[in-house]
């Protein structure tokens, strides 16, 4: 009997790896002897695999145990997952980072938690299936369900990769009945299914589906169902629930573990508690394989963010949410931008991506919508970008090759040392570029030093970048894009339209964590930047100097109250000369790809020279209160204070010195309904305001030194209204989100005849309306789908423009540069543990390039004022081998793979009608990458 059971028990623990990896590091599944309880039978079935997953060592141990039964009924099923991770560096990052869910409610009967072991630097995780009282039958049709449900519960959000997914089955093989429906084709995947005879199998009678009723029947195709389809995650949600870091203890201690931990918001919250739009993308996967030059790959499925790629590294990526920001002239505007806690954002609000490296990015917290109440000038909302974790011992080699004489190369090396991790990056991009005068350089250099301390953690973190040379192509207009987008003006080439950039910064910050009912955080900066910038009409000289320092710290002063208040100060001194722009002899013209340029453009009049100053301080709180355990409040506040002053240093045309003094308040309230860990609702309402930056200010269209002083802040009024939803069984989540914002004072730019130089002046009035929804589905453990739609009707309410010395209202035309529709979807697939295979389709609508929405054509066609709309693919693809001691990874990637031809940036009123930035046709780059 003992021997007959046995096998039955192997037969029905069947260890099933979904994603058919292979083969195991080692796999071993054995069967104990029969054990003897109160006079009752029970079986214990073991698994046990050794495998690296995420870059740590992970061995995981299957305990399931069958508990008697009596007369059909079962009187309870425990199964019980023990798995042990080595605990190293960067284990806390991951919790964070990969977005663990043990420790939510589970269905009736479970019970999940986590016990460290003390001193052991090893952490386990224990699931338990208990009180489940229900006849055989029933456990099957019904109680099969719950116990799928339960430790199969999705755990994998929509931005991670799922390594291995495991499950380990147990059945009760006391009951006849049972057993005789229990033929070995009813488990898929069972790796020891086989019998040593078939005289100890049930007779083909017994197992015949046609001596089943039709209860039986339906349950044991429910089961087959559940079984393949429920068990994708297991193995990812028990083992995203053992990597919190170890700590020092004398005896075993339980830990929750969140869903979703976002850092944008200034402490760490869940995303249950968040009134607001927000996104945590893993990008690590993603910008490790480009070339790094922009994060349009990366963020092209968030709803409602916009990051318009325009092909040239001297004004680079310009990214734009909800509308706001994508009337930038250069750089990023309106949105608060950090890395790793450190503020990219100067005091004036303008921020600059290609300072640091893309490809060292992990995650990405995006929030969506006015975020002024904790951040100040961010109008549009956050970006928090996050490097990755220091785990290892590891040095890294990639190079990479492209279309338009693209060559990169970059340089890393991690060293862990006891509570010390230290990363050193370099990389080194050349660039010919797909139009004229688009020839690029750039390098960065960046070194971090982390330390963990009993109680606090301290960060130190540097960023270097040189870019010798930036050429601008600058625009065209339509019939320039259509007949020649590779070209580029004859006087912009004419002008040596160029930068040179230099910028420096320093950023620490050091963080304590109490108790788990508060921490505190301070952290600082400071930065350094030349920049010498030709341009049609002028050459700019900058210099500037900038810093900035924060504390935060939050109290939890009961369980359902918690309290986050801080002090921000930011400041900003440039010293700007400006000199006519005599451009280049006719020898010169075309005749540089490189920095000789800039000793060759001949350089006229002093026109400017001034100091400038920026300097803002802050003070904000955010208090949440759970009223109950499904309902969270939230309201917060900040006051800003921002002194702008100019000195004038050229007086040959008088003192145009002075000073502006802005005074902020920014209120926020929302309000979270979870009602479920599958359901939340959110809704918030925001006030935001955004200030001119020091250029938009000190561009004067009047030619005149100082500052300008009609050009006014912007001022925002927001409501927004959405949900987040998962459903367990689709493995399908998802966010909709709707919203209405109301802004004064806008800033719209525009340009004058003969200068391809940027001005800036105040619209009265504008409203925007739009709609966000994004969709996750992961059909398979290997396969996973991204899909987002964003609709937005961004209109002008009250404003007026000069055509032909006349005012003339614009009221209900389009806001220029907002394309009223975006989709886009991503389909990724990894056929093996090393290799994956990536699509993406980005659709954009057709947008207006000026105020008047081609209303006042000039004589001209009202289709020179409208960027066509257009849809792209891109694919990419890699694959990766161990040749020791290295791990070689190729990949390649085709971008616009159908040769659309489009235009990928609109500059807002450019003159001339030269609205249009092309983006090249079909490029191809590929690259290798050595880790050891």
């Amino acid at each position: 009997m003992g021997s007959k059971l046995e096998r039955r028990v192997q037969c029905a623990a069947a260890l099933l790896s979904v994603r058919g990896i292979e083969p195991w590091d080692r796999v071993v599944l054995e069967t104990s002897p029969p054990i003897e309880v109160t006079g009752e039978t029970f079986h214990i079935s073991q698994g046990c695999c050794e495998s690296n997953v995420f870059g740590h060592t992970a061995t995981e141990h299957l305990l399931s145990t069958q508990l008697p039964t009596r007369d059909g009924q079962m009187d309870g099923a425990v199964a019980v997952v023990i798995q042990r991770v080595r605990v190293g560096p960067g284990i806390e990052r991951d919790l964070h980072e990969l977005g663990m869910i043990v420790g939510c409610p589970l269905p009736r009967g479970v019970r999940a938690s986590m016990v460290e072991e003390g001193g052991s630097g090893e952490i386990v995780i224990l699931v338990e299936l208990v009180q489940i009282t229900t006849s055989m039958d029933q456990f099957v049709s019904l109680g099969g369900e719950q116990v799928s449900q339960a430790i199969c519960i999705t755990g994998v959000h929509q931005r991670h990769r799922i390594v291995k997914t495991w499950i380990f089955r147990m059945n009760c093989v006391r009951s006849a009945n049972f057993v005789a429906r229990r033929s070995t084709p009813c488990w898929v995947h069972s790796l020891s299914a086989a019998t040593e005879d078939d005289s100890t199998r049930p007779s083909s009678s017994q197992t015949s589906n046609d001596t089943q009723g039709p209860l039986q029947r339906v349950s044991l195709l429910i089961m087959r169902f559940l079984t393949k389809w429920f068990t994708h995650s297991l193995f990812v949600a028990l083992w995203m629930a053992t990597i919190v870091p170890a700590q020092e203890s004398t005896g075993p201690t339980v830990h929750t573990v969140d869903t979703l931990t976002v850092h944008a918001l200034r402490t760490p919250a869940t995303l249950e508690s968040i009134p607001y739009s927000v996104n945590q993308i893993d990008v690590g996967d993603i910008v490790r394989l480009e070339p790094g030059l922009s994060l349009t790959e990366a963020l092209s499925t968030v709803p409602g963010l916009l990051v318009v790629e325009r092909n040239n590294l001297s004004q680079g990526d310009r990214i734009a949410i909800r509308g706001i920001g994508a009337r930038a002239s250069f750089g990023v505007r309106g949105l608060r931008v950090l890395v790793d806690g450190i503020p990219l954002t100067m005091a004036d609000g303008q921020s600059q991506l290609g300072v640091i490296d893309l490809s060292q990015l992990a995650s990405i917290d995006v929030v969506r919508g006015p975020a002024s109440a904790l951040y100040g000038n961010a109008a549009g909302g956050v970006l928090h970008l996050q490097s990755a974790p220091i785990e290892t011992d590891a040095v890294q080699i990639g190079t990479l090759i492209g279309s338009d004489e693209l060559q990169q190369i970059r340089l890393q090396a991690d060293v862990v040392r006891e509570n010390d991790q230290v990363q050193i990056g370099a990389s080194h991009t050349d660039y010919g570029g797909f139009r004229e005068h688009a020839y690029s350089r750039q390098r960065t250099f960046q070194a971090r030093w982390q330390r963990q301390m009993t109680e606090w953690r301290v960060g130190v973190t540097g960023h270097f970048y040189d870019a010798p040379w930036l050429y601008n192509p600058s625009s065209l207009n339509r019939a320039g894009a259509e007949d020649a987008p590779s070209g580029a003006r004859f006087f912009v080439r004419q002008q040596g339209a160029a930068k040179q950039v230099r910028h420096a910064q320093l950023g620490f910050r050091l963080a304590r964590t109490t108790s788990t009912d508060g921490g505190l955080e301070i952290a600082g900066h400071v930065v350094g930047r030349s920049l010498a910038n030709p341009i049609p009409g002028r050459i700019i000289d900058l210099d500037r100097t900038a810093a900035g320092l924060r504390i935060v710290g939050y109290r939890r002063w009961r369980a359902d109250w918690q309290t986050t208040a801080g002090i921000e100060f930011e400041s900003q001194s440039d010293r700007r000369e400006e000199f006519g722009n005599e451009g280049l002899d006719d020898d010169d013209i075309d005749r540089f790809r490189d920095d000789t340029i800039f000793d060759r453009i001949l350089t006229g009049d002093r026109q400017l020279k001034q100091d400038e100053q920026a300097v803002g301080i802050g003070l904000f709180t955010l208090t949440r209160w759970h009223p109950t355990p499904t309902l969270t409040l939230s309201a917060g506040a900040r006051v800003d204070r921002h002194a702008f002053d100019v000195e004038d240093k050229l007086l040959t045309n008088g003192d145009d010195s002075g000073d502006r003094n802005l005074v902020q308040w920014s209120p926020t309230f929302g309000a979270t309904y979870t009602p479920s860990r599958q359901f939340t609702l959110f809704a918030n309402l925001a006030t935001a305001y955004l200030t001119p930056t020091t250029v938009e200010l000190g561009n004067r269209s009047d030619g005149r030194g100082g500052f300008n002083p009609d050009l006014d802040p912007e001022h925002y009024r927001s409501v927004e209204a959405g949900v987040r939803f998962i459903w367990l069984g689709a493995r399908l989540d998802g966010e909709i989100a709707v919203y209405q914002l109301e802004l004064e004072d806008m800033l719209l730019p525009f340009q004058n005849a003969g200068s391809d130089e940027v001005f800036y002046r105040n619209a009265s009035e504008a409203r925007n309306r739009g709609a966000e929804m994004h969709l996750h589905w992961q059909p398979r453990a290997s396969v996973s789908m991204d899909a987002s739609l964003n609709v937005i009707d961004f209109v002008f309410t009250d404003h007026t423009v000069n055509v032909h010395g006349e005012r003339v209202s614009v009221d209900g035309n389009e806001v220029p540069a907002v394309p009223p529709r975006t989709a886009a979807f991503i389909s990724t697939w990894f056929p093996t543990q090393q290799s994956s295979l990536k699509a993406t389709v980005r659709h954009q609508g057709r947008m207006f390039g000026d105020d008047l929405n081609g209303g006042d054509t000039g004589g001209g066609s009202r289709d020179d004022h409208i960027n066509s709309a257009y849809t792209v693919g891109d694919l990419r693809g890699s694959i990766s081998r161990p040749v020791d001691p290295w791990e070689v990874e190729v990949f390649l990637g085709i971008d616009n793979v159908f040769d659309e031809a489009y235009n990928g940036s609109v500059v807002p009123n450019a003159f001339g009608d030269r609205y249009f930035e092309p983006a090249p046709g079909r490029t191809v780059f590929g690259g290798v990458r050595l880790r050891r």
